[in-house]
């Protein structure tokens, strides 16, 4: 008997998932910019060929046995492709997203209510992260802590900082040194500054310091000066002199 019930309970997920009216609910992206065009693809089994579109639960369009529709031309277009015979192919497009079109949607069967959900988030990609002090080369003293602050442009989502030394090979990444463990951020007005601490050796004279910052679009690299790594004993003979 108990046999019997689990090869049911088998029998019965999987008939579930098989069975699902809305197979996915995709996006083409879902960090999107101003002013941008997003496509939401919704995939349903074939035997559904009624659906609807929501934002945080309010009806934006729908696509049926007939044709598609939406509530705002200006904002929606809705198309389905039903000439496959395993799926049917829903579609939802954004035509110029802006902050206030940011949110959940969401694809709904009109016959089963099944549904599956995609988050769109309003994005302002980082143009640039600026590091201060800004001269290159930069003077340091050896086995002194030195403090450099990474300053980025206004982002949506807040842009994450990492600090690099580049191993006096400017066009190979691959050999840079992570100094992000001895850095600190925060974020303030869609800003992000972060500061690091670092206590340059004789080592270091020569390499280059920088910081790289991300929030999603392209990764942008502060200027990479070069470090001027000053020993102490050259400048106790300077003050003298």
């Amino acid at each position: 008997m108990e046999l019997l019930i689990h090869a049911w309970s088998v029998f019965y997920c999987v008939n579930a998932v098989i069975s699902s009216d809305i197979v996915s609910f995709e996006a083409n992206t879902t960090l999107v910019e101003d002013g941008s065009a997003v496509l939401l693809k919704c995939l349903s089994n074939n035997q559904t060929l009624d659906v609807n579109f929501f934002k945080d639960n309010i009806y934006v369009g729908s696509c049926g046995i007939f044709d598609c529709q939406v509530i705002n031309t200006a904002e929606y277009i809705t198309s389905q492709n039903t000439s496959s015979e395993d799926y049917n192919e829903h579609y939802l497009t954004i035509k110029h997203f802006s902050k206030s079109l940011a949110g959940t949607y969401s694809c709904i069967s009109l016959k089963t209510r099944d549904s599956e959900m995609v988050n769109l988030t309003f994005a302002a990609f980082i143009k640039f992260a600026n590091l201060n002090p800004t001269n290159d080369p930069v003077s340091v003293i050896e086995n002194t802590s030195h403090q450099f602050e990474c300053e980025t442009s206004i982002g949506i989502p807040y842009a994450t900082v990492k600090w690099f030394k580049d191993n006096r090979t400017i066009d190979d990444i691959a050999d840079d040194i992570d100094l992000t463990h001895l850095s600190t951020s925060r974020h303030e007005n869609e800003v992000t500054r972060s500061v690091l601490q670092f206590q340059p050796t004789k080592a270091d004279h020569g390499m280059r310091l920088f910081c790289l910052a991300n929030n999603g679009g392209p990764d942008i690299y502060s200027i990479k000066p070069v470090l001027d790594v000053l020993c102490k004993h050259y400048i106790r003979v300077l003050w003298k002199g």
